[in-house]
């Protein structure tokens, strides 16, 4: 019976970390007060390398990652996440600025840093095109 029952505070121990996240948002001194996007809108994404339009700047920052007993962090869960906190936050843009992928000898799970940004007019939806 005791066995039993520590199987099943085990299971439910490993459940309770399996979906977790850890998350980390800094905002910019200067940011203002953007309201919340619902957090099915569409921030833009733009890689490290992609030039920004000269209207856009930096309101905040945004770690997303493992908390060190996180399983389900496959990369499209982590860029799903830095896209409904971009939302949250009233970002139009994300900028990568590191991502780092699973590995043997550092985290299992997708690491991304990011940048959001608010783009005037919709600015961000334009920049980069045609290149």
């Amino acid at each position: 019976m005791l066995s039993r029952v520590a199987a099943l505070v085990a299971l439910v121990a490993v459940f309770a970390c399996t979906r977790r996240l850890q998350v980390h948002v800094i905002a910019q001194p200067d940011r203002g007060t953007p309201a919340p996007r619902p957090d099915t809108c569409e921030a833009r994404w733009y890689e490290a390398t992609e030039p920004l339009a000269a209207s856009c700047r930096e309101i905040g920052d945004v770690f997303v990652g493992d908390t060190g007993w996180t399983f389900d962090c496959a990369a499209e869960r982590v860029r799903a996440e830095v896209r409904r906190q971009a939302c949250l936050f009233g970002a139009d843009a994300v900028q990568v600025i590191h991502d780092e992928e699973p590995s043997l000898f550092g985290s299992s799970c997708e690491q991304i840093r990011a940048r959001f940004l608010r783009c005037p007019d919709g600015s961000a939806m334009h920049a980069g095109a045609g290149q």
